[in-house]
């Protein structure tokens, strides 16, 4: 027996044979999810455009509209519909495809029960996180706020350890390159923990000036300096009862370190220019795009600081590193920019050239060649020349980059084939490869087995 969903999910179930429909039905019921059938792909259209679905499951050959059809139409309608293709005619290119066009996965006729309710309940475990966040946007308003979405296992580890982090107070330090999506994780962080229903303040030190951050963060005294006409709380105060969030932390001058670093002990501190000590309740979430270990070897960051905010450090592995996830951003994306328009989907090409670019601006580069890309489509199928161009002379320059790899990898393949006398089992033993692995690549050189 599976472990049943926490909620009733709705599924959405597409396949012109009836028994498979009606096994699927009774299949998924007793595991406590609610069903809906479509006997074509014409039906499951229909049905896409009158409701949201958690999951659809669709055929992938149907008359009225083919399972491909279904899924672009799934993923330019909402957010909450993945999307797991079936199919008896299983190949590599149909399955490749469907990826492509943004199928959480893909199945092939007949299959393991076992197996299709262990894909279900991982996509539940990734779904109900989402409809959660879904849920808070909704009664609360904040369009800011929107579902972590991935793919890669790299992603799902350090959402792994976000969600360990539920039940804790910990001090945390986010390190990652710029663009990787700093704030959403602290943002999860704060709303799985025990004090998901306080505030959560923001502040990004590389955005006030020196001698306004120790303000800012700590309040003042009415007359502490020429400006100071009242008495300010600072964001720490703000902050009680939930979190605060301290971006690009390795900004931060000397000063404004020692300060912290006293708050972080025991969380007292003083407005500037008042005498009286305050203490408040906060978790101090910080991250940063420096390598603040290379910081405090230079003494340009405080040891004793690093160590007092690094309890628990998360490293986000930018995005050239989990690949996987692009796919899923991009529709992510297409969604969120497409509310004006009727773009149904990204060319299968389109998606191969994001994949394959490594993104330099990471997740924030992505979104805006998308919206750019959303804007000048406007309906149908995104294409390449729908990107920005940017974009378009930066894969320029990767294909240039990669041939230029290609011609020093066959200029000493063929240098260490010669010293080796011809030997082919030597070379490949010599590289690391496998002599097949060899043959190949010397007979796109134009060498063939004799040479």
């Amino acid at each position: 027996m599976n472990e049943q969903p926490a909620r009733r999910l709705r599924v959405l179930i597409a396949d012109d044979d009836e028994d498979m429909r009606d096994f699927l039905v009774q299949a998924l019921q007793e595991e406590g999810y609610e069903t809906l059938c479509a006997k074509d792909g014409a039906e499951a259209l229909d049905l896409l455009k009158r409701q949201d679905f958690h999951l659809v499951l669709t055929d992938l050959k149907m008359p009225g509209a083919s399972g491909l059809e279904v899924l672009q139409a799934a993923k330019s309608a909402s957010l909450y519909q993945p999307v797991v293709l079936m199919t008896a005619f299983g190949s590599i290119d149909s399955a490749v495809e469907a990826m492509k066009y943004g199928a959480y996965s893909y199945i092939t006729k007949p299959f393991d029960l076992d197996d299709f309710f262990h894909l279900l309940h991982e996509i539940t475990e990734q779904l109900l996180p989402m409809l959660e966040v879904q849920e808070t946007t909704l009664q609360q308003g904040d369009a800011t706020d929107y579902p972590i979405m991935y793919r890669s296992q790299a992603f799902k580890e350090v959402i792994t350890k976000v969600h360990w982090l539920s039940d804790s107070s910990a001090n945390v330090l986010i390190m990652s390159e710029t663009g990787t999506g700093k704030e959403l994780i602290a943002r999860e962080i704060h709303r799985t923990s025990t004090r998901g229903n306080g505030p959560f303040v923001a502040v990004s030190a590389n955005v006030i000036s020196d001698n306004l951050l120790e303000s800012e963060l700590f309040g003042h005294k009415k007359g502490a300096f020429t400006g100071a006409e009242k008495d300010k709380p600072g964001l720490v105060e703000k902050a009680h009862g939930g979190t605060l969030f301290l971006d690009e932390i390795g900004e931060m001058n000397s000063v404004v370190q020692a300060k912290l670093l006293r708050f972080l002990q025991d969380r007292s501190f003083r407005r500037v220019g008042d005498t009286d000590e305050r203490r408040v309740d906060v978790r101090v979430i910080a991250a940063t795009n420096r390598n603040l270990r290379d910081m405090v070897e230079r003494n340009e960051f405080r040891e004793d600081l690093f160590y007092r905010i690094a309890v628990v450090t998360l490293e986000v592995p930018p995005l050239r590193e989990r690949r996987a996830d692009i796919p899923v951003l991009a529709y992510h994306f297409l969604r969120k920019y497409n509310r004006k328009y009727q773009v149904t989907g990204f060319r299968p090409e389109v998606i191969d050239l994001l994949t394959d670019h490594a993104w330099p601006g990471n997740v924030r580069q992505l979104e805006g060649a998308v919206e750019h890309a959303v804007i000048f489509r406007k309906a149908g199928l995104i294409q390449k020349r729908d990107l920005p161009e940017w974009l378009l002379q930066e894969c320029r320059q990767d294909a240039g980059d990669s041939r230029k790899l290609e011609t020093i990898e066959k200029e000493h393949i063929l240098s260490l084939l010669g010293t080796c006398h011809g030997n082919r089992s030597r070379t490949a033993r010599i590289l690391g490869i496998t002599r097949k692995t060899l043959n190949r690549k010397l007979k796109s050189y134009g060498l063939d087995e004799d040479a």
